[in-house]
């Protein structure tokens, strides 16, 4: 087996010829992992596109939408919702998973350290986001009528 060294001088040789190869398929005029410009145009110019029509279905109603109109333009909204919070914590949970077993094989007791850092960090965070989002529920009371 490969000594420690051996093993990180070769992790950051990886590292370097990845940075490398990124850089030069960028000279060459290749997509990247930001996508191509073509690409970035195409998201700009949806956006733009989606701004414009619903800004021009809102002045041609009049102003906002309500009753049987609003809930029809509504639900696709509300379902592309609804599946992605059925996706993130899944994915999120998974992603943490896969990356705390791939360093169990990599070294040996430091790894177990960083990985119980990370739960903790994660538990830690989690928690704390619950607890304000539900002191900020009980502060602002969304839903309820204005006075």
């Amino acid at each position: 087996m490969r000594s420690r060294q051996a093993r990180s001088s070769d992790h950051h040789g990886v590292c370097r010829r990845g940075g490398q190869a990124l850089r030069a398929a960028a000279r060459r005029g290749q997509q990247g992992p930001g996508g191509s410009p073509v690409t970035t145009r195409a998201r700009r110019a949806g956006v733009a596109a989606g701004l414009a029509g619903g800004g021009a279905l809102r002045a041609a109603a009049g102003g906002p939408w309500t009753g049987p109109a609003a809930d029809l333009l509504g639900f696709p909204g509300e379902l592309m919702l609804r599946l992605l919070k059925m996706l993130v914590l899944p994915l999120v949970a998974g992603s943490m998973v896969a990356g705390v077993c791939a360093l169990r094989g990599a070294a040996g007791a430091g790894v177990g350290r960083v990985a119980r850092a990370t739960l903790a960090y994660y538990a830690a965070t989690t928690a704390a986001a619950v607890g304000l989002g539900v002191a900020l529920v009980e502060l602002v009371q969304p839903g309820a009528p204005l006075p």
